[in-house]
């Protein structure tokens, strides 16, 4: 069923430019809307059923965060894909940070990455809202599971349970009554529970707090058929009829279920976090990655002085492939570079899809002389790759380079990216498949 992609684009000419691009995909799986202010696209919301934005930061009637706040408020179960020109990166990076899904910066989308991108962000709302769901499903649950109730004495003997121990532990309750609760507890558990009392009891057991105290442990209890179960058991004193502390109440809950939960939300979590710093198609760092971490790296190699060696390249003719072979062919090359690099780079080395057929590996502690002999032998490395695409061996490749070197190109992650950029056209220029180092930087 196709999904309807809303575009909030002041400018016709962009709009024109996205409109083809989705228009021109393979299949009919998007239809787009288009609005030319926030207010219209405001009210589209409430006419048509919208599966994504696409959302220009600068219209009209708004403008940066107000814009996206707006529309995260008119539709915060909608992802959002901030479009951008280049000035206004930063701002967009921020936009994502607030709730938005994705940025594209204008100039630098073709359609492979927009249908990609749109289908990436409806996928992790998705996942967001599955998870929100699990959430609410657990906190209903925890909300209506009976506690059990124990009171002890303070040598830790049960004294009395309430009859939901037979769920939780499956002992009907005259089995635990008169019995130690180290006995239905885990060793681990169990000192944790004698520490906390230690902690709050003189020698005499007098209370060093008032009689209102109260405390929350996580303990794992064993059950008659020797499993264990995580429960939250919230710990408090109980008086004597001289005031004194007389016993220890606990009130225990299952929390097996939110563990589970909690655990799941990790790796959905953990799924994201790749999904915002990898390439999915070939397992790289992005380009976002990419740039934060030599930020840091450049930052660290000042105060530690050492140098930084920067390999850009692409594939010589790889829109040839791509014309030969199609898309499927070209992003079987582009996968098979990924496994390459991946098992001949350093694990210091930061291996990035810069964009397209675009590549960067970042060496840190890497002198020009290691990172130009590190650059030739990933170059004889990929002209000797072997790729059998539908039962065909593909063509050979190859690819140009350029290197760029920390401080003596560039002292910052644009002019050493520029200067890595710069050697690889001159590259290019001089019949592909070799690698150049870039020009030393003039001092005024």
């Amino acid at each position: 069923m196709a999904q309807t992609i809303l575009l909030v684009e002041d400018s016709p000419g962009d709009a024109l430019l996205i409109k083809e691009a989705i228009s021109g995909a393979d299949n009919d799986s998007f239809i787009l809307e288009w609005a030319d202010t926030l207010a219209g696209a405001l009210e589209c919301l409430k006419i048509w059923p919208i599966d994504a934005v696409l959302l220009d930061l600068s219209l009209p009637d708004g403008f940066g965060f107000q814009t996206v706040s707006q529309m995260l408020q008119a539709a915060p179960h909608l992802p959002i894909i901030i479009l951008t020109g280049l000035e206004d990166e930063t701002l967009a990076v921020r936009a994502v940070q607030l709730g938005a899904q994705d940025y594209l910066v204008k100039g630098q989308v073709n359609q492979a990455s927009l249908l990609r991108s749109i289908r990436y962000a409806i996928e992790r709302k998705q996942q967001e809202e599955n998870l929100r769901t699990s959430e609410a499903r657990f906190r209903l649950l925890a909300d209506n599971i009976t506690d059990v109730v124990f009171t002890t004495t303070l040598d830790l003997t049960i004294t009395s349970v309430t009859p939901s121990a037979t769920h939780l532990l499956n002992y009907k309750p005259e089995e635990i009554v008169g019995r130690p609760m180290q006995q239905f507890l885990t060793p681990d558990s169990f000192e944790r529970l004698k520490l906390m009392l230690e902690e709050e009891c003189e020698g005499d057991c007098s209370p060093q707090r008032d009689p209102f105290w109260s405390r929350r442990e996580e303990m794992e209890y064993v059950c008659k058929k020797g499993n264990t179960v995580w429960t939250e058991a919230k710990f408090s004193f109980l008086p004597d009829r001289g005031e004194k502390n007389g016993g220890l109440l606990a009130v225990v809950r299952d929390i097996t279920e939110r563990r589970y939960w909690e655990e799941t939300l990790k790796q959905a979590n953990d799924a994201l976090r790749v999904l915002a710093t990898r390439d999915p198609l070939t397992g790289l760092f992005n380009r976002r990655y990419m740039e934060e971490t030599l930020e840091r790296e450049l930052h660290r190699a000042e105060r530690e002085s050492y140098l930084i060696g920067m390999i850009m390249f692409d594939i010589d003719h790889f829109k040839d492939f791509n014309d030969q072979y199609g898309h499927v062919g070209g992003d079987l090359i582009l996968r098979e570079l990924g496994i390459l690099l991946k098992k001949h780079t350093r694990n210091s080395d930061v291996v990035c899809r810069y964009g397209g057929e675009e590549f960067i590996i970042v060496l840190p502690k890497a002198s020009s002389q290691l990172t130009l002999e590190r650059a030739e032998q990933i170059r004889k490395l990929v002209k000797n790759l072997s790729i059998i695409h539908n039962g065909q061996r593909l063509d050979s490749l190859s690819i140009s380079a350029g290197i760029a070197i920390y401080p003596e190109h560039g002292i910052e992650v644009d002019s050493l990216v520029m200067a890595a950029d710069a050697a690889l056209y001159r590259a290019k220029a001089e019949g592909r498949d070799c690698v150049m180092m870039a020009a030393p930087v003039k001092v005024k």
